[in-house]
């Protein structure tokens, strides 16, 4: 269950005709597993780089 006040950082995408959406990880700093917008902005270059070369970013990482 989601905390009040928290937020993901989600990847929206189209593949083979088919929309999908990837939650790469929760907006935040101070934890590791927690991303701020440069590290989102890194991550969904890599995504968009994996969709070009027609592969998944969901299944891929």
């Amino acid at each position: 269950m989601k905390s009040k006040g928290t937020t993901s950082w989600i990847i929206r995408y189209q593949l083979f005709g088919k929309r999908r959406q990837y939650k790469i990880g929760g907006y935040g700093k101070g934890h590791e597993e927690l991303l701020d917008l440069e590290d989102a902005i890194k991550f969904r270059i890599d995504c968009r780089q994996k969709l070009n070369d027609g592969l998944d970013p969901k299944l891929d990482f």
